[in-house]
């Protein structure tokens, strides 16, 4: 029989900035499959937090806006696999939006 533990990995989040005011929270820890990507944990948090996390989060296209910085152990996802990024157990995310720039004269 296998161990359910073994199943599942241990995330601790950590939201900074904007992202903030949409989840209300400044951290909490989420239990995900093993083998879990980036990906796969902000599916999981667009379904806890809704339209507003997404939105706040990705592009009409479903990618990343240039605001949001997403951080796995330390290392930015885009020097890795991007939101396809393996998830290791124990791991720590930073989820960091930022304002987005404007110009002006």
């Amino acid at each position: 029989m296998t161990d359910p533990k073994k199943d599942n990995i241990d995330v601790q989040v950590l939201y900074f900035g904007l992202i903030r005011n949409v989840v209300a929270v400044a951290g909490e820890a989420l239990t995900l499959p093993a083998r879990a990507t980036v990906r796969q944990l902000f599916d999981l948090l667009a379904r806890k937090y809704g339209a507003g996390f997404h939105d706040a989060m990705f592009t009409a296209e479903g990618t990343l806006l240039a605001n949001a910085i997403v951080l796995l152990d330390g290392k930015n996802i885009l020097y890795a696999n991007g939101l396809d990024t393996e998830i290791a157990p124990e791991s720590s995310a930073h989820i960091l939006l930022t304002m987005t720039a404007i110009g002006g004269g």
